[in-house]
C-alpha cells in the first residue's frame, strides 16, 4: 500500500521521530492507526450503551452487594476478552 501525506502530518511525524516517540515513519503511522481502530470500537461501544440506556437496559445498583457483583461480572468479561486476544 502507498500513501499520501499531507505536509503537515509528515511534518509531525518527522517531529515526534526526532523526539524519540517513534523509531521510525512506520512505526508512528502504524501506532497512529492503532489509535484510530481503537478510537472507532470505543465509539461503537459508547453507541451502544446509548442505545441500552434508551431501551432502559440498565443496571440498578441499590446495595454494595449489587455494586460488588456488577464490578466482579466487568473483571470476568475483561479478564476474558484479554485472554481471548493473545
Amino acid at each position: 500500500m502507498t500513501l499520501t501525506i499531507p505536509s503537515d502530518l509528515e511534518s509531525f511525524i518527522k517531529e515526534e521521530i526526532s523526539r524519540g516517540h517513534f523509531d521510525s515513519e512506520q512505526a508512528a503511522v502504524e501506532e497512529g492507526l492503532r489509535l484510530l481502530r481503537n478510537h472507532c470500537e470505543m465509539k461503537e461501544l459508547v453507541q451502544q450503551g446509548v442505545e441500552q440506556a434508551d431501551n432502559n437496559e440498565v443496571v440498578d445498583i441499590t446495595s454494595d452487594e449489587d455494586r460488588s457483583r456488577f464490578f466482579d461480572n466487568i473483571r470476568q468479561r475483561g479478564t476474558k476478552a484479554a485472554a481471548e486476544k493473545t
